[in-house]
């Protein structure tokens, strides 16, 4: 955006410019910009950490005991949260 001030009469006028007129600008920044940097990459980030999250959770002394009940709850649990999270992501 520019600012263009009439000069007769002083009133401040706010234009585009010809970098956001241009369609390919357009559909690069106002689209695949904010794809990415908005939805990928965060929700990526997520599922890896979590998928992290559970091989530690199952490669855990608790786990490997007779009783591994509560890990096996755990790592249902992180993934649950992953499948929200995708869900989400295809919702929006």
């Amino acid at each position: 955006m520019e600012t263009y001030i009439w000069p007769f009469t002083n009133e401040t006028d706010i234009r585009q410019t010809d970098l956001r007129k241009n369609k390919h600008y357009d559909r690069f920044y106002t689209f695949w910009s904010k794809i990415i940097l908005m939805e990928a990459i965060p929700y990526l980030t997520i599922i890896v950490l979590n998928a992290f999250i559970v091989t530690k959770i199952v490669k855990s002394s608790r786990c490997v005991s007779v009783n591994a009940a509560p890990c096996i709850r755990d790592a249902v649990c992180v993934c649950v949260c992953d499948a929200v999270c995708v869900c989400d992501a295809v919702c929006v």
